[in-house]
């Protein structure tokens, strides 16, 4: 705490890295506090969005046609009705003929996403959290790593023109 008292030894530059730093901790305390709403709102956006999505459940479908990386997999089964169904899925590295898989299908029996979950909803706002603190902290080390370069340099030039100042000449 030398930096925040009347000590004259304390040089301006000391000061005012002193405060930049502090001023810097008190933003990234804020960004913190940002980390928390951000993370808390993506966890009522996801839980929101679970309560208006549609009806599904699984099916055992068997593969027709596997894909691969830009063709779909064609996978069939039989609806509840007794219909036969085929669709195109995204493609699995095990995909064989005669493999059975499981999917989610809607009421009319066409693919869907598996439903978003409230674990779905809670990794989503940790995972926002941790991403988003992350950054506040890459971006205050990285500023407080700028003043305090900016500050040596400046106390340096200081030393170097004392110095020059105190050159007695030499001795012989």
């Amino acid at each position: 705490m030398a930096h925040l008292s009347a000590n004259p030894l304390v040089r301006r530059s000391d000061r005012i890295e002193t405060l930049g730093l502090a001023a810097l901790s008190m933003l990234a305390a804020v960004g913190l506090f940002a980390a928390l709403i951000i993370g808390g709102s993506t966890y009522g956006t996801t839980v929101a969005r679970t309560a208006h999505q549609s009806p599904r459940h699984t099916v055992s479908v068997v593969v027709t046609a596997p894909g691969d990386i830009r063709n779909p997999t064609v996978v069939s089964w039989t609806a509840a009705d007794g219909r036969p169904m085929t669709a195109r899925v995204s493609s699995s590295r095990s995909d064989t003929v005669g493999r059975v898989r499981t999917i989610w299908v809607d009421d009319a029996g066409r693919p869907v996403a598996p439903p978003v979950t409230g674990t779905d909803a809670a990794l989503g706002a940790v995972s926002a959290v941790i991403v988003f603190v992350f950054l506040v902290a890459v971006i205050w080390f990285a500023l407080a790593l700028g003043i305090r370069h900016l500050t040596d340099r400046h106390r340096d030039r200081e030393w170097e023109r004392e110095w020059a100042d105190l050159d007695i000449g030499t001795f012989t």
